[in-house]
């Protein structure tokens, strides 16, 4: 039963972390979007055009 329990708890606690992790993660997307929204749009910008670039050469070569 102990054994049991232990385990139980051990995988309630993985959950919670996770899931806390998860929350964390989302509302500092949103506070970064919500300051610094045009800084975040800049950088995917930089990072994406040069992918979605190189997919159009791949594509037309």
């Amino acid at each position: 039963m102990r054994i049991f329990l232990i385990k139980l708890f051990s995988t309630f606690l993985i959950i919670s972390i996770m899931l806390l992790i998860i929350w964390a993660t989302q509302n500092w997307i949103i506070i970064r979007v919500g300051v610094k929204g045009d800084l975040l749009g800049i950088i995917s910008v930089l990072i994406l055009r040069p992918i979605y670039k190189m997919k159009k050469v791949r594509k037309n070569g």
